[in-house]
């Protein structure tokens, strides 16, 4: 008899309470996004998840339920997030939205920091969308990677790959002789190379600041290092004189 009340009193509603129910889709939409921030924040994951199952089926498109998923599991330290971001980037390479899909593999990374696959991903999609600054980020941290993983042979074919200005050149060349003085300090012969070049081409006058700062990394990385560089720099300085 509860049961039977309660359902008579439910559908006693007025006409004018059903319709202010009833009017505003929109509004509900915006109620459940509302209840799924509030279930991250007080990190009850599979409320939140429940909440997301119901929206999933209103959100534009594949691609961006997927991001929202991977988010979602992301924001609980959930490595699943991983294959749910690499479903929404494969759907948005798919769909020519390559900046997109290149800031999912950044997230990706975010999880798996030592996946050379992702990085690898992402660069190749900001080189199609030729988004140079972004570009010399993933290079760089590329670089570190082989390095850090003894691969020194394939920073060859990574700057051929990023044949772009000097000035960003000179970015990833700064990283490659960083990280080859933190993980291959043997590799000497690698590290004159690059620092010759590097010194030569900072010497100029819009690049003070970045020969400075550069200087104080070398010199709190390898004192004898920073000993060679500041030669280098006499030495081009007597030339020129």
């Amino acid at each position: 008899m509860k049961i039977a009340v309660a359902e008579k009193v439910f559908l006693a509603k007025s006409p004018a309470e059903k319709n202010a129910l009833d009017k505003n889709p929109g509004e509900k939409f915006n109620v459940a996004w509302f209840k799924l921030a509030e279930f991250v924040g007080r990190k009850e994951k599979e409320r939140a998840l429940g909440v997301y199952r119901l929206l999933s089926h209103s959100l534009p498109d594949d691609a961006f339920a997927a991001q929202i998923e991977g988010d979602l599991l992301m924001a609980f330290g959930d490595e699943k997030a991983v294959d749910a971001y690499q479903k929404a980037a494969w759907l948005y390479e798919k769909s020519n939205q390559f900046d997109h899909a290149a800031l999912l593999y950044e997230q990706m990374l975010m999880l798996k920091p030592e996946n050379r696959d992702f990085l690898v991903q992402a660069l190749k999609l900001y080189q199609l969308v030729k988004n140079d600054v972004k570009i010399v980020r993933c290079a760089s941290q590329l670089a570190r990677l082989l390095i850090k993983h003894g691969a020194v042979d394939e920073l060859n074919d990574l700057m051929a790959a990023c044949a772009y200005q000097l000035d960003y050149q000179l970015y990833i060349q700064e990283s490659i002789i960083l990280a080859l003085l933190e993980f291959q300090p043997a590799q000497e012969q690698s590290i004159q190379d690059y620092l010759t070049y590097v010194v030569s081409a900072l010497e100029r006058p819009e690049y003070k600041n970045r020969l400075t700062l550069f200087f104080a990394k070398l010199s709190a990385l390898s004192p004898l290092w920073y000993d060679r560089a500041c030669a280098l720099l006499r030495q081009d300085k007597q030339i020129t004189a």
